[in-house]
């Protein structure tokens, strides 16, 4: 049986929709605004319609459960999982990292047959939030991703990458070796999401949950909580 999956990303700097139904995407939105709840319940609804689809007929949804910017994150999340919980619908977290990977391996072409490819976003403070395969890792290999915050120029120590994608890397190239080649153009987007979804196991709603590196700014919400009451 096909899958017919809703994806949502909120992890950069945009929000995008995405549908995918027999193995095709059959929607896609992007709206440069990142944290618009307006727009995704409607653009949500326009992709159903279109689709000639109940939300109820969907096998699941599909959300960037991060890395990426936290209040993105938690946004899409928090979306996705409320429309599953009304639904009844089991959901998929997708690394944004792993999403952005595809991204790379469907857009850019042949790429070499041995290296690294290293993906990142800007994680802000210096610090990049990265993750690296081989050249040769394609489709469901990619949903493992070792990710993890750290400088550029040590993550180019500790793996110098043959390739280079993402917003991460495009705000400091003068960091990556000169062998390396950055690709330009690669972000975030909920078509790569849906795609990944096809070869994850879904779970509960209830399950689903943000996927920080970054654990003491994410904190700092709870901690703030606290001091207040």
């Amino acid at each position: 049986m096909m899958a017919t999956i809703l994806a949502v990303d909120t992890s950069n700097n945009r929000t995008s929709v995405a549908l995918l139904h027999a193995d095709a995407i059959v929607h896609h939105a992007v709206c440069p605004v990142r944290d618009n709840l307006g727009w995704l319940r409607h653009e949500v609804a326009v992709a159903l319609q279109k689709a000639g689809l109940s939300l109820g007929a969907l096998s699941h949804l599909a959300v960037a459960h991060g890395p990426g910017g936290l209040t993105g994150v938690r946004v899409g999340v928090g979306f996705v999982q409320a429309l599953a919980l009304g639904a009844g619908l089991p959901v998929v977290g997708i690394n944004t990292l792993s999403a952005m990977a595809l991204q790379v391996r469907e857009r850019h072409g042949q790429l070499p047959s041995a290296g690294q490819l290293s993906v990142a976003l800007d994680a802000r403070m210096g610090q990049l939030y990265v993750a690296h395969w081989s050249l040769a890792t394609a489709g469901a290999d990619l949903l493992r991703a070792d990710d993890r915050v750290i400088a550029p120029a040590l993550e180019c120590q500790q793996h110098a990458p043959t390739i280079a994608a993402g917003p991460g890397w495009e705000a400091h190239p003068s960091e990556l070796p000169a062998s390396c080649e950055l690709l330009p153009g690669v972000a975030p987007d909920a078509r790569e999401v849906a795609r990944l979804a096809r070869w994850a196991a879904p779970v509960a709603a209830a399950e689903l949950q943000v996927h920080y590196l970054r654990r003491e700014v994410a904190q700092v919400p709870e901690r703030l909580r606290q001091t207040v009451e």
